[in-house]
């Protein structure tokens, strides 16, 4: 899986290159051209598997050698011109250029061509008429529909207009026309004989290794297209550098899926800042319901599994260490066909999630037994923060229970106020300290329910 973690600085650096030539509009359209005509030859070669005459079957299978075989052409032709950087790109370029240049694609090549043009030689006879279909050989005759169609060019003014047929739009004969090509075959073998010949002798139609390639450059192309999509939402993207010694600095901070949604919607994209030093291993956010807590830690998670697969990243520039996975602990609803219940199960998935915890790895937690008291949920709280802790790996902790912000050592990412209405909602996060009750007090202070007010009125 390309998404998986990648275990060192040297191998996220190797794939951020590759990433880099490929943002060039002539390598990138090269290798996307590859892919779409690899995938034309993978549906054509699966179509003729239903089709019931040898020779009709062939001749398919034939167009897919040589659109297979093209399309290698064209890639070598990308490649060779570059410019061309990365090593992962350059070994590419250097495996198609061997492919081409083998005696096996030549003679290939050649095989196909001359197939093809011993059925292009093939000339045969239609009488049509009586319900009867007769097939003969060629006598010579003239090219009459080429004569009437000069004969009435005379006629007319221009091209005359196309009239309108209804045709079926499928790749396969039907009986009578599966007839007629048995009967050609009887009459002219020896350029079907060639066909079958070639066909045979080259098979796999499609190279396993340039399949490899293919799918390869379609996933790099993919994460590309992804961040492409957001060039026309004011946000910015960037290939994070590596921190050995664990510092996480990211600015311009958001999350893919709502900027995507955002930007179709023509909406500005709300970005924040979040940084750790290296001793820093819990972060707790807070801040009010709706206000982008759990949208922002996806966030720090994209940010980490992109970067640890050598991607782009959704920040304008990061500092990121390498993970070596990002472990969940997201609220789940109740389920009626569970009799032990929505706490037992958070239990289970956290006791899962802990077992595959190493030094290097993320847990984000997102309001972590909320089925249960305040009380007890604070209590198991502090308990994962702890067990996290002891396995040295980073947590960030998205709840409303303040109190974990002031645990020793954690880091308080607050929900950001806005500057003119603390009671308007930013979905950005800054270090500071937890103050919960902050937007609920500016928001009791615009509708006038501010303690002091109502008591105010009631003594009126």
């Amino acid at each position: 899986m390309l998404l998986e973690p990648l275990p060192n600085p040297e191998d996220v650096a190797f794939r951020q290159a590759v990433f880099r030539d490929l943002e060039q509009p002539a390598l990138g359209g090269a290798l996307r051209g590859f892919g779409d005509a690899l995938a034309a030859v993978r549906s054509t070669l699966e179509r003729t598997a239903s089709m019931r005459h040898p020779a009709e079957r062939d001749r398919w299978v034939l167009d897919a050698l040589e659109r297979h075989d093209a399309a290698v052409a064209d890639l070598w032709r990308a490649l060779d011109a570059g410019p061309i950087a990365s090593a992962g790109l350059a070994a590419v370029r250097d495996h198609v250029a061997a492919f081409v240049a083998s005696s096996a694609f030549r003679r290939r090549r050649a095989d196909v061509a001359a197939a093809r043009a011993a059925l292009d030689g093939v000339r045969y006879r239609l009488r049509i008429g009586q319900q009867r279909v007769v097939v003969s050989r060629e006598r010579g005759e003239p090219d009459l529909a080429a004569r009437i169609r000069a004969t009435l060019a005379r006629l007319g003014d221009g091209a005359p207009a196309p009239l309108r047929v209804d045709t079926f739009d499928t790749l396969d004969m039907n009986p009578l026309q599966a007839e007629v090509l048995a009967r050609v075959v009887r009459l002219t073998p020896e350029p079907f004989a060639r066909l079958a010949a070639t066909v045979a002798a080259h098979q796999p139609v499609v190279d396993p290794g340039l399949v490899a390639i293919a799918a390869d450059a379609a996933w790099f192309l993919a994460v590309l297209d992804l961040f492409a999509a957001l060039r026309g939402a004011g946000v910015g993207w960037c290939y994070p550098s590596v921190a050995a010694d664990g510092t996480l600095a990211a600015e311009g901070l958001y999350e893919l899926a709502l900027a995507r949604r955002m930007a179709g919607a023509g909406r500005a994209v709300a970005v924040s800042d979040v940084s750790l030093a290296p001793g820093e291993r819990l972060a707790v956010v807070t801040g009010p319901s709706q206000g982008g807590r759990t949208t922002f830690a996806r966030a720090v998670g994209q940010l980490h599994v992109l970067a640890a697969a050598g991607c782009p990243v959704p920040a304008a520039s990061a500092t990121v260490p390498l993970v070596d996975g990002v472990r969940t602990v997201f609220d789940r609803p109740e389920r009626l066909d569970d009799p032990g219940g929505r706490l037992r199960g958070e239990l289970r998935q956290v006791r899962s999630m802990l077992a595959a915890t190493t030094g290097r790895t993320l847990v984000v937690a997102n309001e972590p037994f909320a089925s249960t008291t305040a009380q007890d949920a604070l209590a198991l709280s502090r308990e994962l923060v702890a067990a996290v802790n002891g396995r040295e790996a980073r947590m960030l902790a998205v709840t409303f229970l303040e109190e974990l912000a002031a645990a020793p050592g954690a880091v308080s990412l607050a929900a950001a106020v806005d500057a003119t209405d603390p009671a308007l909602r930013t979905f950005r996060f800054e270090r500071r300290a937890a103050d919960g009750l902050a937007y609920a007090q500016a928001l009791a202070g615009r509708y006038g329910l501010r303690e002091s007010t109502i008591r105010q009125g009631m003594t009126r």
